[in-house]
């Protein structure tokens, strides 16, 4: 998923939830779940050539700390920032790789660790197609957060 639909699922967790002890946890494990369905994304091979994998990386890159600031000024609510900033937790890890390669010309070889290799693993759903489920959910998302503020 995008980071802008990972972020809106946080921000409808914490303005729904409102207990920071549940929705900060919650806000982690759907980052999780999101990434087990199907989504946008290319083959990992495919990741440093992709002009639509750049583009969708870039839009999230402008897009996001955006929404981040809207959210914060429309809900006045630290909780709802927390939320949004632990529902993308898990795909900074790819940051490292994306700055290595597009601002210093050089591969990244990303972290073994077991938590990223199962990051990974769940992936299984990245499409080229997968913009399809992404623009209806981030609709549906912004209806929602729309209702709740």
């Amino acid at each position: 998923m995008t980071g802008f639909n990972h972020a809106a699922t946080g921000a409808i967790l914490a303005l729904t939830i409102k207990q920071p002890a549940l929705v900060l946890p919650l806000a982690f494990v759907s980052h999780l779940v999101l990434d087990s369905v199907p989504h946008f994304g290319v083959g990992e091979s495919q990741r440093e050539t992709s002009k639509s994998a750049e583009r969708m990386l870039w839009s999230d890159i402008i897009l996001v700390p955006c929404f981040f600031i809207a959210m914060l000024l429309i809900t006045q609510s630290w909780l709802v920032v927390a939320a949004m900033f632990m529902a993308i937790l898990p795909d900074l890890i790819w940051f490292p790789s994306f700055a290595a390669n597009h601002f210093f010309g050089q591969s990244f070889k990303k972290p073994a660790d077991p938590f990223t290799r199962f990051h990974s693993w769940i992936q299984w759903g990245e499409r080229p197609w997968g913009w399809i489920i992404e623009i209806p959910y981030s609709l549906v998302a912004i209806t929602i957060l729309s209702a709740l503020r």
